[in-house]
């Protein structure tokens, strides 16, 4: 939502310059489907930023594969994917990737495994 709020504001600054793109990163044609999609409205690639993650609260009693699994493939895959698949259009305009990563990466929850 706040996305698309924001997305709104850009494109009355300047039309069409702006669109929100959304996936389930935990699915497997997700980094394609998005490339795609970035290509499809601008014609190019100038910048990926890999921004997305996610944090559960994690039970240190049990192990929960669906966690793992989501969180893995949010936190690791997809932004290694979204780089593989934006790699040569990138390449063609020396674009940038930008991996940015949460404050809690470097200063853990409490309950949280992740």
């Amino acid at each position: 939502v706040e996305a698309e709020r924001l997305a709104q504001i850009l494109n009355q600054q300047r039309p069409d310059s702006a669109h929100v793109f959304q996936q389930d990163l935990c699915a497997a044609d997700a980094a394609k489907l998005l490339i795609n999609a970035a290509l499809a409205f601008g014609g190019r690639l100038d910048l990926l930023i890999n921004n997305a993650s996610i944090f559960t609260r994690t039970n240190l009693a049990e192990f929960n594969q669906q966690n793992w699994d989501n969180l893995f493939a949010t936190n690791v895959r997809a932004p290694f994917q979204l780089s593989l698949a934006a790699r040569p259009y990138l390449a063609a305009q020396q674009g940038q990737i930008i991996n940015i990563t949460d404050i809690h990466s470097e200063k853990p929850l409490q309950d949280y495994a992740e």
